[in-house]
């Protein structure tokens, strides 16, 4: 399903938070971190920055295949009710050249904090290509969005 409304909801998250859980392909077992991102204004790219030294890194050169977790929980009874979880489900590519300095130009304007980060040697930038997104509400309502 690619409804206008599942579309609003899923950036209305995205946009909405500045962490998500990063899921990676470990050598038995997923492998998830917290991660600072954002995300394409077509919803296409998640766009996330790691050290090359990192477990994350390693697993996403060994399997490019991850998943992204974002939630609007606010850790409250209400939030049985209320909270939305989006995952992401994609292809993780290093970006380099033009494609490297836009992606750090739109994740430094989101997170100026990290600019340092981002501007080390040491530190690659991702692209997710986000194929499918699942929002769940109500912890049951399942809608999926396929990225064409």
């Amino acid at each position: 399903m690619n409804s206008g409304a599942s579309l609003s909801r899923i950036k209305t998250v995205l946009k909405g938070q500045r962490l998500g859980v990063l899921a990676t392909m470990g050598a038995d077992y997923p492998y998830q971190n917290i991660v600072s991102y954002t995300v394409s204004g077509d919803l296409r790219k998640i766009i996330f920055a790691t050290a090359r030294a990192t477990m994350k890194y390693a697993n996403i050169q060994r399997c490019p295949r991850v998943a992204m977790f974002v939630d609007n929980r606010k850790n409250t009874e209400q939030d049985l009710l209320d909270a939305v979880g989006i995952t992401a489900l994609g292809d993780a590519k290093e970006l380099s050249g033009a494609e490297e300095r836009r992606g750090k130009r739109s994740l430094t304007a989101r997170h100026p904090y990290l600019e340092e980060f981002v501007s080390s040697p040491g530190v690659a930038l991702f692209a997710v290509r986000v194929k499918v997104y699942y929002a769940v509400s109500r912890f049951q309502d399942v809608e999926e969005v396929v990225m064409r």
